[in-house]
């Protein structure tokens, strides 16, 4: 009985849970001079670091801090443009912690080393004249005058030796692909020729940007860097720290032991056993800040072993640690989440506690049902053979330790459906949605509840057109977590309110606030006051800010729409005088009856209207965070609104619980979540790569490269295979939220010979035979296929299909 444990074991009640940031907040208050912080500091949290970054960001930009600004203009010359330098500092702010000691390394291995002269193309082509001359003399297509040009070898200038590079890429490179059946008639006799002159040029290309990525690297780290010291200034002048200033405050702080002995002690003393969950998901800046925690026990002795066996009646000879984590769903490298800490935090506690032996293995599958567990040993199994060759520390294993027990009644699925496994194989995602949508239906039908149903993707971007085609048997869905919270409607709406508000003299902030869905104001009323009133400069918000009035020959309905919007907003402008943003938005909202007219709309579903509700509040939240810093005016507010949404803090809907509609929602946001039947669709996916025009990276040799040059660049890094490890991690994730029935859906294409196409993304993962012969069955009209053990339904062609 819990009762009678804790009367025995009284320090039961002493469990403190919490997050690693909640954890290092409390520390940093309970000790702030012995961290150097100010006493009482506040933290920023992910809603208001982009409006503060995006702050600093400015300044900087716009020379507000006498930041040098002759760095400004030669990175255009270098292959940046300024409308991309947001992105490049703000993807550095955000990973700052992991990244600047990388930064700083490459600048101190640059410092003093000029860099190499940049590759010339001539001087490429030079060594090869022979091929160029028989290439030219022998290609029977027209050659443009830029080409014979750029292949003539004559010294040239630098500008025009980029426009040589620049024309042939565009032309020499692709040309077989131009011409993929006359490819003979164009370069009879000078096929070689023409290869061997396109390699030159990828290899001329690849060193070019990697030149050029080197010399934007040092006036780039140092606008990153005035970036960051307005950033810091910014939120000390505020009494503010972000998560990562805790983070590096509180290492710092228990990484000085001589100095914080009696806070260590009383720390020491309170914590006797530290569990720490999710430990896949740690990235290097929080490894350092546990070993600075636990670093101390490990020694048997600590500041306080003493009062810890005191404390616990000798049960303890000193504090413990437990960490619980598995490296297969390992699944956030793209936060810095590092899977092999994990094997370096038990190497760790094996040297530092003398722990023998293997650490306990949790292999059992209390969720999904006898096929499902089987199913998974078999796919996973077949995926860690083919990761073989990546490196230990990252690849994805499956050893027997790993493999889920299958114990149990094979026909124990519970599910309408005869076979709780499922695939289809189809040429576009139409189909495939109508297909899963079918599928859905049938479990709808034979009693499954429809929230208890996950539609998974890898990435978003088709997960509408699955939403569509369910939606259109009438069974309702929802988008867990579903991104764009700073484009939807209601956000807009707001934004317009409070651009209005901040300058009522606007006539472009008028015609936004009419056009919202505040007034809903049609373009025809907007056009018929504007010729109504051809001799007033501002017409639009004269009406709003005169309470209403109008030019008599006003068509009568226009006339109606506009004084009824005009009339109130006399009154809104001189609340905002009085009451804070927050306040007065939310006071304009309920007169206006917004929310009802939300909630009461039947539009887009039957969660829409809530889920805009509940959007608004999130808003509302976002401007009363703004406000806790002081004075806001509705000019922050509104740039609050804007600035957020491009930065991807917090852009996801507000959460609703959407019972009695099917689930849709990407595979990270399903990780802690299970379904009782889940459909893995999009499965030949590839993710986007990012577009923020820098990327760090470790490469398989263990060193960490910089690169600045956006999509356009050759430059990559060869990372030992980490990145299809990650991937064939996320397919596992996926297959293991099932409990008793899973789908797997992919689009591909087909030969001529009528043969599978080539597969991607999570599909190559899986083996290719699992698709062929899905395809194949599906061809024949056949029902279901055998995979190694397993019986697998094949989804059948849609009617329309």
């Amino acid at each position: 009985d819990l009762r009678e444990e804790r009367a025995r074991r009284p320090d039961l009640a002493e469990v403190a849970v919490s997050t690693l940031d909640a954890f290092n907040l409390g520390l940093i208050r309970e000790f702030p001079l012995d961290a150097g912080v100010a006493p009482g500091v506040e933290v920023l949290d992910e809603r208001e670091m982009p409006v503060v970054q995006r702050e600093a960001m400015e300044r900087v930009f716009t020379g507000a801090t006498g930041f040098d600004r002759r760095v400004l203009p030669e990175l255009p010359l270098l292959g940046k443009s300024l409308s991309s330098l947001d992105k490049i500092a703000h993807a550095y702010l955000k990973n700052r912690l992991t990244w600047r000691r990388t930064f700083e390394e490459r600048a101190q291995q640059l410092q003093g080393n000029p860099p190499a002269p940049r590759p010339v193309l001539r001087d490429r082509f030079q060594p090869v004249e022979g091929q160029v001359r028989r290439f030219l003399a022998g290609y029977q297509g027209r050659v443009p005058i830029p080409g014979r040009l750029a292949l003539q070898l004559t010294p040239q200038g630098g500008s025009r030796d980029a426009l040589d590079r620049e024309f042939l890429l565009r032309w020499l490179r692709p040309e077989l692909k131009k011409h993929p059946t006359g490819a003979q008639k164009f370069l009879a006799g000078v096929l070689g020729e023409y290869q061997n002159l396109k390699a030159v040029l990828r290899r001329f290309s690849a060193d070019w940007l990697d030149s050029l990525n080197e010399r934007t690297f040092a006036p780039v780290w140092e606008l990153l860097q005035a970036v960051e010291a307005e950033y810091q200034s910014l939120k000390e002048g505020r009494g503010v720290m972000d998560f990562d200033d805790l983070t590096s405050a509180v290492t710092r702080l228990l990484g000085r032991a001589g100095e914080f002995a009696e806070s260590r002690f009383r720390l020491e003393a309170r914590y006797h056993h530290l569990l720490l969950d999710e430990f896949q998901d740690t990235s290097d800046p929080q490894w350092d800040l546990l070993k600075a925690i636990a670093e101390p026990w490990t020694s048997g002795e600590g500041l306080a072993a003493e009062e810890v066996r005191r404390v616990t009646r000798g049960r303890l000879a000193a504090p413990t640690i437990f960490v619980v984590g598995d490296p297969k769903q390992s699944i956030y490298r793209f936060r810095n989440a590092r899977v092999e800490i994990l094997g370096r935090t038990e190497d760790w506690i094996r040297r530092s506690l003398g722990a023998r032996g293997k650490p306990p293995v949790l292999r059992w599958n209390f969720r999904s049902t006898q096929p499902l567990r089987a199913f998974v040993n078999d796919a996973a199994a077949a995926g860690a053979d083919a990761d073989a060759a990546t490196e230990e520390a990252w690849r994805f294993r499956y050893d027997d330790h790993d493999k889920f027990p299958e114990e149990g009644d094979p026909a124990d699925d519970r599910t309408p459906e005869a076979i709780p496994l499922a695939i289809s194989v189809t040429l576009d995602h139409e189909e495939a949605a109508r297909r899963v949508a079918a599928r859905i239906a049938t479990l709808a039908v034979g009693g499954v509840p429809l929230d208890s149903i996950g539609i998974l993707s890898r990435r978003s971007n088709e997960l509408g057109v699955y939403r569509q085609a369910v939606e259109h048997l009438g069974i309702p869905t929802y988008l867990v977590r579903g991104a764009g919270f700073f484009e939807t409607s209601e956000v807009r709406d707001l934004t317009a309110l409070c651009r209005f508000l901040a300058r009522p003299c606007s006539d472009r902030r008028a015609v936004e606030l009419l056009r919202s869905r505040l007034f809903a104001v049609p373009a025809g009323a907007l056009a018929a006051l504007r010729r109504a009133d051809r001799d007033a400069e501002t017409p639009f918000s004269d009406v709003l800010t005169s309470g209403g009035e109008i030019p008599r020959d006003l068509p009568a309905p226009d006339a109606a729409l506009l004084r009824k919007a005009g009339r109130p907003v006399k009154r809104w402008i001189e609340l905002s005088k009085e009451l804070p943003p927050s306040l007065a938005v939310g006071n304009i909202l309920e007169e206006t009856g917004y929310l009802a007219r939300a909630l009461a709309g039947g539009a887009g579903g039957p969660f829409a209207g809530q889920q805009q509700a509940a959007n608004v509040e999130k808003a509302l939240q976002h401007l009363r965070r703004l406000e806790r810093g002081g004075f806001a005016t509705f000019a922050a507010a509104a740039r609050h609104l804007e600035s957020a949404a491009p930065d991807g803090h917090d852009g996801t809907q507000a959460p609703l619980q959407a019972a009695g509609a099917v689930q849709v929602l990407t595979i990270h946001a399903a990780q802690a979540l299970e379904y009782d039947h889940v459909f893995l669709v999009d499965l030949n996916g590839k993710p986007r790569s990012g577009t923020s025009g820098l990327r760090v990276q470790e490469g398989d040799d263990g060193r960490w490269s910089i690169a600045l040059i956006g999509q356009s660049s050759d430059w990559d890094i060869r990372d030992g295979g980490r990145s299809t490890s990650e991937e064939r991690r996320c397919l596992y994730v996926g297959m293991t939220r099932a409990k008793r029935g899973l789908t797997l859906s992919a689009t591909t294409t087909f030969k001529k010979d009528g043969e599978l196409g080539a597969t991607k993304g999570l599909a190559e993962l899986l083996p290719a035979d699992l698709w062929r012969d899905a395809a194949l069955t599906a061809r024949e009209h056949r029902p279901e296929i055998e995979w190694k053990r397993h019986r697998l339904a094949v989804l059948p062609p849609s009617d329309s299909g």
